[in-house]
């Protein structure tokens, strides 16, 4: 079995012949070493890929009006309501309704990915 290695423990600081190394291997396999792609020592700026812009995609036309939307929504807790699920406060049906018009409104907006 093998011993267990802490990864937020504090590591001895790699010696520069280790990191030429690790440099020399990453090249061999394709792998880049920290620094290489950066130009490490250059004045160029280094291009930062880890966080590209997304572009929003403008949603499909739901086919349903809000109004038809929410009565579809409204109806299939009334559904579920009369086969037993529960309604302590008899304020489900308007939960609903006020859910399913924020949910529509916000997939027009592009912030919902779906209906």
């Amino acid at each position: 079995m093998s011993e267990y290695v802490d990864p937020f423990a504090e590591q001895p600081p790699t010696p520069p012949e280790e990191r030429e190394r690790e440099a020399e291997v990453g090249a061999d396999t394709g792998v880049s070493a920290p620094g290489r792609s950066e130009g490490l020592g250059s004045s160029a700026p280094a291009s930062d890929d880890t966080n590209p812009e997304i572009e929003p995609q403008r949603p499909k036309n739901p086919g349903l009006t809000e109004q038809q939307y929410v009565d579809r929504e409204v109806r299939v807790t009334k559904m579920l309501i009369l086969e037993g699920l529960k309604d302590l406060d008899g304020q489900r049906l308007a939960r609903c309704e006020r859910y399913a018009r924020w949910r529509y409104r916000a997939y027009l907006a592009g912030e919902v990915g779906s209906l």
